[in-house]
């Protein structure tokens, strides 16, 4: 709310993290921007699977958040 936020709903989608995240939650609202959560085993470079499927597959603008 500090930060001019007015309105938030938690999501709960079952399944699949990306497939959820782009076949049921975002086409319901249609984001500007997702921003996604990305763990990588230690001292590797990669982004981890979820996230790498969301950031090419999504409509929207996506952030990976280390």
């Amino acid at each position: 709310q500090a930060f001019g936020v007015q309105d938030v709903q938690p999501l709960i989608g079952e399944g699949k993290p990306a497939r959820v995240i782009l076949e049921d939650i975002a086409p319901s609202f249609n984001p500007d921007l997702i921003i996604v959560g990305s763990h990588t085993a230690r001292g590797h470079l990669h982004i981890g699977h979820v996230a790498s499927e969301i950031a090419r597959e999504a409509n929207a603008s996506v952030i990976i958040v280390r």
